[in-house]
């Protein structure tokens, strides 16, 4: 999917005039900053008295108004709806010195919801299959975040302890399984403040108590 177009923005000072134009407003307006710049508001909006009331109050009263749904003509004649967000340019004395109008053609704001979509589902499909793998394992297995809080803890890990995964998550590892070996020999155990760091895999046999006291 091609990635939505940035944001429009347009600049006015406080008589409505365009002091800027971007280059993504050029794109969704269909007109050149050559042909609007140093013009009115009129050029880009027309005559309409929602965009001069909203125009006034800003300037007047500092208002804003955010998510505004409005429509603007493009040269060729094709209504192009867009969403707007239109707040006053503030100078560090407070006084307002013109309006900034940042729009989306709405187009563009559906396709970013799509987007979000595909890829929300994306990071969803390929975590119920990391969840699948990593619960298919025949050995216990469960992770740790760096304060050896366990953030994983896999169906074989549930039959080996007799925790369930839910009992597991956000103990200590050596809280859950009495072991020694975690506080003491664990690389991250040792080393409460531990980086991300390469460390060496290595086997080891240590003693565990399950839930049953075994």
């Amino acid at each position: 999917m091609e990635f939505p177009k940035p944001e429009g923005i347009v600049k006015f000072d406080t008589e409505g005039i365009i002091t800027f134009f971007n280059e993504a407003a050029e794109k969704i307006t269909g007109r050149t900053s050559d042909k609007v710049l140093s013009k009115k508001y009129g050029v880009l909006f027309g005559n309409g008295q929602d965009f001069n009331d909203k125009f006034q109050q800003i300037i007047s009263d500092g208002k804003s108004f955010n998510k505004w749904a409005l429509s603007i003509e493009s040269p060729s004649g094709e209504t192009i709806e867009i969403v707007a967000s239109f707040f006053p340019q503030v100078l560090s004395d407070r006084k307002i010195n013109g309006a900034t109008f940042v729009f989306r053609d709405r187009r563009t704001r559906q396709a970013l919801c799509n987007l979000l979509e595909e890829k929300t589902l994306e990071l969803i499909l390929e975590r119920n299959k990391l969840e699948s793998i990593f619960n298919s394992r025949i050995e216990g297995t469960f992770t740790v975040d760096r304060n050896c809080r366990i953030n994983l803890f896999n169906r074989s890990a549930e039959r080996i302890t007799g925790y369930s995964c839910s009992e597991a998550l956000g103990k200590k590892c050596w809280e859950l399984l009495g072991s020694d070996f975690c506080p003491n020999e664990c690389p991250v155990g040792k080393n409460k403040k531990v980086q991300l760091q390469k460390i060496e895999a290595n086997v080891k046999e240590i003693l565990i108590t399950r839930k049953d006291g075994r």
